[in-house]
């Protein structure tokens, strides 16, 4: 087992280790899907729980000698998030675990966020306009700070209004995140084409993010549109592929 743990919460390095082995029956399920994410209670307070899924052979021997788990990069990112200004939940630990010398789970943990996601208000015809616009300006500064997160998508953003009428963003499942030294104008754009599959939210945000950048606004809309498009279609291709293997496994 390898981990690092946050040294604000040392105190409660035994209940981390043992996080591995206690998973399965503590807890609350948050989510289970490709990876599962509990709440659980450390010491009187709330903590988030997330054990990735656990990677295919040859993703093991990557993680296990050349590149970091997305359980450590979790962990490291979010310091380096907070560094540039921008919320994120705070980390307490990552542990990977190993088996035959070959890594094999990953676990991130957290603290729980009081937030709210901005999916609900960014999912319809009446989406909140101030809310976007909100949105829009603060991913403009992630980008200008050099940050790309990895998974941009309403579902990975968190919100509150202060008693002023500040907005604050959170950002989660930052693992995937990259930092270049330069970023290209298509670059930042390609970032926003997941944001959201609702078109209209997209193309508000996409237009509003334009604006603050002084970019020409209907070649950024268009872009990011055709991007998102591409996707969908490499997507379904892909499943359609992914479908088949598993037919012809049978």
């Amino acid at each position: 087992m390898r981990m690092e743990i946050n040294k604000e919460y040392l105190w409660a390095k035994e209940f981390i280790l043992n996080i591995p082995k206690n998973f399965h029956r503590d807890g609350i399920v948050l989510e289970d899907g490709r990876n599962t994410i509990k709440k659980t209670v450390m010491g009187g307070q709330w903590i988030v729980v997330k054990r990735y899924k656990r990677p295919f052979w040859f993703q093991r021997f990557v993680y296990s000698f050349f590149r970091p788990t997305k359980a450590r990069r979790a962990y490291r990112f979010a310091k380096s998030y907070r560094d540039a200004g921008f919320e994120t939940p705070t980390e307490i630990a990552y542990i990977e675990q190993y088996e035959k010398g070959l890594f094999a789970d990953g676990y991130f943990v957290s603290v729980i966020s009081d937030k709210a996601c901005v999916r609900s208000q960014l999912s319809d015809d009446n989406f909140s306009r101030p809310l976007a616009e909100a949105l829009a300006k603060c991913i403009v500064r992630m980008h200008q700070h050099h940050i790309l997160h990895g998974d941009l998508n309403t579902s990975n953003i968190l919100y509150n209004i202060t008693s002023q009428g500040e907005v604050q963003f959170e950002f989660i499942d930052i693992n995937r995140s990259k930092f270049p030294q330069k970023i290209s104008r298509e670059q930042c754009l390609n970032n926003l084409k997941r944001l959201s599959y609702q078109r209209n939210v997209l193309r508000y945000i996409v237009k509003a993010y334009a604006e603050q950048r002084r970019w020409d606004t209907t070649y950024c809309v268009d872009y990011v549109m055709n991007q998102l498009d591409k996707f969908e279609k490499s997507k379904a291709v892909h499943l359609k592929i992914k479908k088949a293997f598993k037919l012809k496994r049978c």
